[in-house]
């Protein structure tokens, strides 16, 4: 008996294209899978590295409180105790990081070095600066004489710094690149900024100017001033009477039946001062903040400080 052999059709072109797609395909569906698995199991298996702050390298800057009659360097000078940083501010445009560099506080300076007066100018001139680094070359470039400063912000669109110059209650202002600079044109660029390019908006004495926001809308620059305590503060007076107390709600903080006199701002002090950005010599308003009310949260937590250090109520 004759057996009928079975055959497949010959294999097409068209089928064998189809039969390699599948299988290339097939494998890079799966993969794509098993990649997936692997990933999943590294993250659940390997923790993520904590967040961290890695030191590169040390840069010497230069002093914080210029020797008197000195005249303005860059060179690298030797750390003080009382050196100290507050804002910091980049520039991406030009990759420049200004820096706030302050020298001792003033009150203090003057109880142990009798060569320096508070109410000596040029004293209080001396006393910190703006340093200028530039990120690209990691070194250096500028010195602004602006003393004691806190709050910094660039204007990037304007091409202008503003300080908080805390000691003398102004808000000071100068020029950086309007485009990249390298080498000595920088270094050139900022010698050239003196005492006669800072131009400075005047606020009220006792302001004690903080935080500075810059808003690129409508070109203002708004300074929050915390306010320091006057000269004639009284501590004498009865604390019911002498607004230059501490209080928490209208009323003296007390802790354990112990009236606490801490000495502060007067609250006609403690204001957010509106610069404008295209005048900086011009204070447009102040927005009073210190006598606003103090809600039931703020107050539980001023009692709470108060009892933990009076001093910082």
């Amino acid at each position: 008996m004759d057996q009928s052999l079975l055959t497949s059709p010959p294999s097409t072109p068209a089928a064998r294209v189809r039969s390699v797609f599948a299988w290339l395909s097939g494998i890079a569906c799966f993969g794509f899978l098993l990649s997936v698995i692997v990933l999943i199991a590294h993250q659940i298996i390997v923790p993520p590295p904590a967040p961290r702050v890695i030191l590169l390298r040390n840069i010497p800057l230069p002093e914080g409180l210029k020797t008197q009659g000195a005249p303005d360097s860059l060179a690298p000078a030797t750390s003080q105790f009382f050196d100290g940083f507050d804002f910091q501010s980049i520039d991406s445009n030009t990759h420049l990081l200004f820096i706030a560099h302050t020298g001792p506080v003033p009150d203090d300076q003057a109880l142990y070095d009798h060569s320096f007066h508070l109410d000596n100018p040029a004293d209080i001139a001396r006393d910190g600066n703006i340093l200028v680094f530039d990120l690209q070359t990691q070194k250096i470039v500028g010195r602004l004489p602006i003393p004691q400063v806190a709050g910094l912000v660039v204007a990037p669109d304007l091409h202008k710094v503003f300080a908080a110059n805390a000691e003398e209650n102004k808000i000071c202002s100068f020029d950086e690149p309007s485009t990249p600079l390298q080498g000595a044109a920088l270094l050139d660029f900022f010698s050239q900024r003196s005492h006669a390019s800072i131009q400075c908006a005047q606020l009220d004495d006792f302001e004690g100017p903080d935080a500075v926001a810059y808003d690129p809308v409508d070109h203002k620059i708004f300074v929050s001033d915390p306010g320091s305590p006057p000269d004639d503060c009284d501590p004498k007076l009865p604390l019911e009477q002498n607004d230059c107390v501490a209080k928490v709600h209208g009323q003296v903080v007390k802790f354990k039946g112990k009236t606490i006199p801490t000495l502060k701002a007067r609250v006609t002090n403690q204001n957010i001062s509106v610069v404008d950005a295209l005048h900086p010599t011009q204070v447009l308003t102040k927005i009073a903040v210190g006598t606003l009310p103090v809600t039931a949260s703020e107050r539980t937590s001023l009692e709470s400080i108060a009892a933990d250090d009076p001093g910082k109520v």
